[in-house]
């Protein structure tokens, strides 16, 4: 019943974030201390890891979801994530997907225009039952194709030897003409151990331009692996 003495105290207001928008309403009775509270949002949040992400309110009555944690090592770099129900453009950090439910499918991610950045998984399968979650980690490398020579302890043209990078590998041709990907923030090449030969450690110079696409580096001495300074 309704008490005549009773005082409430309403609010109401409205949220707009990066992350959800909508409004919310607030009452309270002076005399009860009974709190009533409400909210209509036009997005789904999902909080987790010192993470947020949502969904809009197109999406926001999906019954199922993949969470994507986007780790890039350039902030500008933007993956386009690609499957049977749509075309979605994913930001550093955390991002959400709809899944259809039951049906088991694969998600592509590449990099959106950029044919020099490297995305680790490029497809990644899900099946969802109604309800679940599936989290995903997606790195991200920006790299560039190195050309160049290296040499053994000894000062001897490395040759017809399979070489590996952060994101690659590749083999030595028969000149001594190395072609490989690297991450642009990479240093450290590995000579891989074969016919009784040791595996060699190659570092890389410093300042190199991290905006061009192909950088050319003469001859870079190479040593045993265990004496190579971390």
């Amino acid at each position: 019943s309704w008490n005549a003495a009773e005082t409430m105290l309403n609010g109401n207001g409205a949220i707009d974030t990066p992350w959800v928008n909508g409004n919310f309403y607030a009452q309270r009775g002076l005399q009860s201390k009974i709190n009533t509270a409400g909210a209509n949002l036009s997005q789904a949040l999902v909080i987790g890891g010192g993470k947020v992400a949502s969904v809009n309110g197109n999406n926001s009555g999906m019954e199922s979801a993949v969470i994507v944690d986007v780790d890039a090592d350039d902030n500008e770099t933007r993956i386009l994530a690609s499957g049977s129900m749509s075309e979605t453009s994913l930001k550093p950090g955390r991002n959400i997907l709809p899944a259809e439910l039951w049906k088991k499918s694969d998600i592509q991610f590449s990099a959106r225009g950029s044919d020099s950045v490297q995305v680790f998984p490029e497809r990644q399968s899900v099946q969802m039952s109604r309800g679940s979650v599936q989290y995903v980690n997606v790195k991200t490398v920006k790299t560039f194709t190195l050309v160049g020579m290296l040499q053994d302890e000894q000062g001897k043209a490395v040759k017809n030897r399979y070489v590996r990078s952060d994101v690659g590998g590749s083999i030595v041709n028969a000149e001594g003409v190395l072609t490989l990907d690297t991450g642009v923030a990479n240093r450290l090449l590995t000579i891989q151990a074969e016919n009784g030969l040791p595996s060699l450690q190659c570092v890389l110079p410093s300042g190199l331009d991290k905006n061009k696409k192909v950088q050319f580096i003469s001859a870079v001495r190479c040593q045993i692996a265990s004496t190579v300074e971390k």
